[in-house]
């Protein structure tokens, strides 16, 4: 059977307003397949609005897809669901991969490659695929470790009302609800908010914090609030940019020490190794944690 694999020549993450590429690779037995019929059908991962695109789909080489989107269908922060369908060796298949418009990336191509008096700057010995693998883990640790994004998102989150006119989202550094909804304690039918009730949310402690100011207030219940919202710094701090790069440039060349070595003897002396995970150390790089430590900012507990 045929498995499917996001090609790696980009990020599934899509700066907004620029040309984006989706793609899917077809093996079996590590050789790509021929693919007829193929075709895709893409949706807002949150929503489940279909979205579609002015461009057909395109079989680029044997058993590799292609879907564009134009800048005007990438304007706006979204997750996107693609749900593509081939038929290989005569079976019918369907393979699902997702992909998310974001306001502001981490770093870029050419960014990486000049950091640091151009180290990476060696395109066989450093591909763009390895480079933009590495950049998607460590965003997702930074994000991880601060709570927020860096670069505008967009999500729908569902929490717990509990009979007051305040909430307590995921994410902090809100930038606006687009749209909320409740649902009665059992049922199915969700209520949304009238243009009236979401001109009256107002945002509290850290942009994270969402509170009915004057109309209403959110009923008690379990998992009866929907709330859709983008989040993020609309722009990535230029501090947060910098430790991004330098965490790249540790991580990426590769060293001749052992994962586990906690310290280095040369010509100098013994030197003890900063280690990440030690002593509350995300990285082990001084001035990365540092940075992290500032915008991992203890969030306010809820009343």
């Amino acid at each position: 059977m045929p498995t499917p694999v996001t090609e790696r020549l980009d990020s599934p993450r899509i700066l907004a307003g620029t040309r984006g590429e989706l793609r899917l690779t077809v093996f079996q037995d590590g050789e790509t397949v021929d693919l007829s019929s193929p075709s895709v059908v893409l949706t807002n991962a949150d929503t489940g609005e279909t979205i579609t695109p002015g461009t057909a789909i395109a079989e680029e080489n044997t058993g590799k897809l292609l879907q564009v989107l134009t800048a005007a269908e990438t304007a706006t922060p979204r997750r996107i669901k693609a749900v593509w369908t081939v038929t290989a060796n005569a079976v019918e298949m369907t393979f699902t991969t997702y992909h998310e418009v974001v306001g502001d990336l981490l770093f870029t191509l050419a960014e990486a490659r000049s950091f640091d008096k151009g180290a990476l700057a060696n395109a066989e010995e450093y591909p763009d695929a390895d480079i933009l693998a590495a950049r998607d883990v460590i965003w997702e640790q930074f994000e991880d470790i601060c709570r927020v994004r860096f670069g505008t998102a967009a999500t729908r989150e569902i929490v717990d009302g509990e009979g007051t006119r305040s909430i307590a989202l995921h994410w902090r550094e809100v930038q606006a609800v687009s749209a909320a909804a409740i649902r009665a304690s059992g049922g199915t039918t969700w209520t949304a908010l009238t243009s009236d009730e979401l001109a009256d949310l107002q945002l509290y402690d850290f942009r994270r914090r969402l509170v009915r100011e004057s109309i209403g207030y959110w009923t008690s219940g379990a998992r009866n609030i929907r709330v859709d919202y983008t989040h993020g710094y609309a722009r990535v701090p230029l501090e947060i940019r910098r430790a991004a790069l330098v965490v790249l440039r540790d991580q990426l060349p590769g060293s001749n020490l052992t994962n586990r070595a906690l310290s280095q003897t040369n010509e100098f002396g013994t030197f003890r190794i900063s280690a990440a995970g030690e002593r509350g150390k995300w990285f082990g790089i001084p001035m990365v944690d540092e940075a992290l430590s500032r915008y991992a900012r203890r969030l306010p507990g809820i009343a």
